[in-house]
């Protein structure tokens, strides 16, 4: 039976979260799926294009279903939604993070969802250059928070976040006493009530930010 490309790419993804990227290599899928490496070329060009699609792959389970808000006034919910989602492709798969920040998402849904976001911010009276670098923000903040999560040696893909990245220096209180004590505080609770409590509380602050910005604008507009 002719091998499928959907069943490759996600062989290649249950491939990666069992030896990372940097172990993940066309003979190692090749050897997975029971097949000489020229039959995965019949697919996929070169790893790049393996890559691209096991992104596109990725984004599509995260996005599965999305659709604008009910009213323009859920817009925060809707995109502080959006973030998560673009966590989760992110956090589901070992290196997720840096696969999808080494790919070529032209083709993936991740375009798609960000104009969505676009309407949903104008229709909300935000103006384009500030919707625009709101999604920006949004999804930078995101892919950055997932950086931090998946760099420390060991730890797992979809672990829980904490505070100032998972390789957080132990902070002297003698030296840095209210940066410690916040610290440390914000650790507890994202260890023990909600283990996404700082990824959460930087989203929010970018959504309370853009909301002062759009109100701003609509003040100097009267």
């Amino acid at each position: 039976m002719a091998l499928q490309r959907y069943a490759v790419v996600r062989a290649a993804l249950a491939l990666l979260d069992e030896v990372g990227l940097d172990g993940l290599t066309v003979r190692r899928l090749a050897e997975r799926l029971g097949v000489q490496n020229p039959a995965l070329y019949w697919h996929f060009k070169n790893k790049q294009e393996l890559l691209d699609a096991m992104a596109r792959t990725m984004l599509a389970d995260a996005f599965a279903g999305i659709e604008p808000p009910a009213s323009r006034d859920m817009w925060a919910d809707w995109l502080a939604d959006v973030a998560q989602r673009f966590r989760r492709a992110l956090l589901t798969h070992r290196d997720g993070a840096r696969v999808i920040a080494t790919a070529d998402l032209s083709g993936s849904e991740l375009l798609a969802v960000q104009e969505m976001a676009m309407g949903v911010l104008t229709s909300a009276g935000f103006d384009r250059r500030t919707a625009l670098v709101s999604v920006v923000a949004t999804f930078d903040y995101t892919l950055g928070a997932a950086f931090e999560e998946q760099a420390e040696p060991n730890h797992p893909a979809w672990g829980p976040s904490t505070v100032l990245g998972p390789r957080r220096p132990s902070l002297d209180p003698s030296r840095v006493p209210l940066l410690a004590a916040a610290s440390d505080k914000l650790a507890t609770t994202a260890s023990s009530d909600d283990p996404d409590a700082g990824f959460k509380g930087g989203i929010e602050l970018i959504l309370t930010g853009m909301a002062a910005k759009r109100d701003a604008g609509r003040h100097t507009r009267l």
